[in-house]
């Protein structure tokens, strides 16, 4: 169904390493099913034939068994590679899914539970296809070229083969959906875990600092608790498919003894022929035991191909269907009647929200913390779609802009700066390896950060550690205004950067903010007053509703207004406004 349809699409590429993996695994079941009519021959001839004949049979034993070996070897490494290739593409349409989603749905997903289906589930996938499907592959064969040995040397042992072999496969069909919802669950309660792990430790600071370690860890064994119940429960389930077969074999081969050394006495059978079937039994015993190891692995395949298969079926409400351009240089910004509220049920965050930012403008947005002010700038870079009304971009709605041009020409520039495990050139071009150097030092140079870089072991290629934890507060933020920088946008979003930085620290930012807002248009979310003296305009939101707009000089000027009573009481902005 489903799973052999997406295996079929990232195997189908790899077509021609495919046809030289089924050929060595021909090889690796032809030669375990040849040696021992080897056996028989040898033993058949031993008190008649000569020692040459005997040394050949011998030699060719051992040549059968070496080629045999060698198959397997370099089918092992086939396998490998056919896998690592198919499933790192499937890691990487995974992830690219994953980043087209939309934010609402990653804000109530934890990265460890992505990271656990991206990577996790997929490396089962990666087994399968590099392992369990050779190896099942291998042992069908070799157990039914065995079946039909015992058939060739005598019907009877055949027929008993045949009737014992159904029995196991009846009882493990009747228990794999047992066992695959088992492993199901314990895969679910497994990303939970993870995920609870990766919030903890990206918190440690918080979590110390507050003194929170006992509850994290009480968290840590109820989460791990709830894992490991349902991992003991699945792997005693799924110890069956590999104890059913192993009993079975057992008693294939002691029938088969007992059979054959009836035969002997009566004269049906020589002494090689019981050898071969003793050789067979053992041909036939390996497989059938790894079957099911092979079957128990399957079921836990299963179970994380649905997780995969969940996750590529949920789809962004983000749409990228726009065609239409945005002209060069400044754009203007103009919102009408926008109201907008998260899936989850909760009540609006912007409510009828209509504005026009003129180009080249600069607009201080104020509020009280929950008053929309974030999603409002979300709302014009297309993270979130609106719920009712219209946002133009120059005149053009933002969705008939193609996302990749939006994002392109709107920066946004936030207090959480994120620094890549990644050389300085690739945090300051997000891994765009067409930007000549000479661009890139002309922006740290913009932002007073190219004597920093001069001074870096490697300058540019110089590895920074994720998290930005060994650059000081004001280094990440000018990296950050360098990146924007580069990207030469006509909208600039500033979530204030300089609220946690020194005063010299702060007015080298203050420097860098000037010339990065220089002929652009830009919106400034403010937490402190002075942040907005470069405003032209000034816009307050409560409750999601526009409850003063207007430019920022005249405001100033007018008592009767919010901002006036800002400039003029020593009232912390969230009480003036609230």
């Amino acid at each position: 169904g489903a799973l052999s349809r997406l295996v079929g699409r990232y195997l189908r590429p790899h077509w021609p390493r495919i046809l030289v993996l089924v050929g060595l695994l021909l090889i690796d079941a032809g030669s375990q099913l040849a040696l021992p009519r080897f056996l028989t021959v040898f033993v058949d001839s031993a008190t008649s034939a000569t020692t040459t004949y005997l040394t050949g049979l011998a030699l060719g034993y051992l040549a059968v068994s070496i080629f045999g070996q060698l198959a397997t070897a370099i089918q092992a490494y086939v396998a490998a590679d056919v896998g690592m290739r198919a499933t790192n593409r499937l890691r990487t349409d995974l992830l690219q899914h994953t980043l087209s989603l939309d934010m609402a749905w990653h804000n109530a997903t934890t990265p460890g539970a992505l990271i656990e289906r991206i990577d996790g589930d997929t490396s089962r996938l990666n087994a399968m296809m590099s392992k369990l499907l050779p190896q099942l592959s291998v042992n069908v064969l070799t157990m039914s070229g065995a079946l039909v040995a015992f058939y060739l040397i005598d019907w009877r042992t055949g027929v008993l083969v045949s009737v014992l072999l159904p029995l196991a496969l009846i009882f493990l069909n009747r228990i794999q959906k047992r066992i695959q919802a088992a492993y199901g669950d314990e895969r679910e309660y497994a990303s939970r875990l993870f995920g609870l792990i990766e919030e903890r430790l990206a918190g440690t600071e918080d979590v110390r600092a507050n003194g929170a370690v006992a509850h994290v860890l009480r968290r840590f064994f109820d989460a791990s608790g709830d894992w490991g119940r349902r991992s003991i429960r699945a792997n005693v389930l799924g110890s069956l498919p590999w104890a059913i077969p192993s009993g079975i074999s057992a008693v294939i081969s002691v029938l088969v003894v007992a059979l054959g050394v009836w035969l002997v006495g009566a004269g049906e059978l020589t002494l090689g022929a019981v050898v071969a079937l003793l050789r067979y039994s053992d041909v036939l015993s390996r497989p059938w035991f790894q079957l099911g190891r092979n079957i128990q692995e399957l079921i836990e395949t299963f179970a994380a191909f649905r997780r995969i298969d969940d996750l590529t079926r949920l789809s962004p409400t983000v749409i990228d269907r726009g065609t239409q351009s945005l002209p060069a240089g400044a754009i203007d910004l103009q919102l009408e009647d926008v109201s907008f509220g998260y899936a989850d049920g909760t009540d609006a965050v912007l409510n009828h929200v209509g504005f026009e930012l003129g180009r080249g403008r600069v607009l201080g947005l104020l509020g009280r913390t929950g008053s929309g002010k974030t999603t409002l700038t979300r709302i014009l870079a297309r993270l979130y779609d609106l719920t009712t009304g219209s946002v133009k971009l120059a005149g053009v709605a933002v969705d008939r802009i193609p996302l990749a041009t939006l994002r392109e020409r709107i920066t946004l520039v936030t207090q959480d700066v994120q620094i890549f495990s990644a050389s300085v050139r690739d945090n300051l071009t997000m891994y765009d390896g067409s930007i000549p150097d000479d661009r890139i030092w002309h922006a740290l140079d913009l932002v007073g950060l190219k004597a920093w870089g001069l001074g870096q072991p490697q300058q540019l290629e110089t590895q920074l550690i994720g998290g930005g934890t060994a650059l000081s507060a004001g280094e990440a933020q000018l990296l950050a205004l360098a990146r924007a920088f580069m990207r030469d946008p006509g909208l600039v979003i500033m979530d204030e950067a300089s609220s946690r930085l020194d005063p010299a620290t702060e007015q080298q930012l203050e420097r860098a903010v000037d010339l990065l807002l220089a002929g652009r248009t830009a919106i400034i979310i403010a937490h402190r007053l002075r942040t907005v003296e470069r405003a032209d305009d000034i816009l307050v939101l409560d409750d999601g509703r526009i409850v003063e707009h207007g430019d920022r000089a005249t405001l100033a000027g007018d008592p009767s207004s919010r901002y006036f009573a800002l400039l003029n009481h020593d009232s912390g902005m969230e009480d003036l406004l609230a």
